[in-house]
């Protein structure tokens, strides 16, 4: 068992992975290379365990200095949503804030 994400990588710039880093990404044995050169988002054909991610992805933006990358995580859990952001060894992560709008009477339609 063990608990289960999606998994998405992209660069923060929008431009396509180098094939390099495409290369560095698709050795971490989580994503399916499912998509294009082109693409600038690589993403998972399912859910995986990955419990390492944010350590792997510290190290791996060390390989490519001054780039930053974006990582998104989709987990099994309702609400379980979130970035981490990644550049020079360095990571951020930043979980989903789910907030709901206060009732306001005016606005029943």
């Amino acid at each position: 068992m063990g608990y289960t994400t999606y998994f998405t990588v992209s660069r923060e710039d929008d431009k396509p992975f180098t094939p390099e880093e495409r290369e560095a990404l698709l050795a971490f044995d989580v994503f399916e290379d499912e998509t294009s050169e082109s693409e600038q988002t690589i993403s998972m054909y399912g859910p995986a365990k990955w419990y390492d991610c944010f350590e792997d992805m510290k190290a791996f933006s060390l390989e490519f200095p001054g780039v930053v990358f974006k990582m998104h995580g989709e987990g099994e859990e309702t609400g379980d949503l979130w970035d981490a952001y990644f550049k020079d060894g360095k990571g951020q992560d930043c979980p989903a804030d789910i907030l709901y709008p206060i009732y306001d009477e005016t606005k029943l339609t």
